[in-house]
């Protein structure tokens, strides 16, 4: 069964973290971008 990703697009730091602290103590697969241009890379 393959696991789903997330992509988290946050330019604010601490709410990335915030976001990003939660999805790994519920160990979901995710990936980040700073803003909207480098999620689309």
């Amino acid at each position: 069964m393959s696991k789903f990703k997330i992509l988290v697009v946050e330019d604010d730091i601490p709410v990335r973290n915030l976001i990003t602290t939660t999805l790994k103590s519920h160990n979901y697969n995710f990936i980040t971008a700073d803003n909207g241009e480098l999620a689309v890379m």
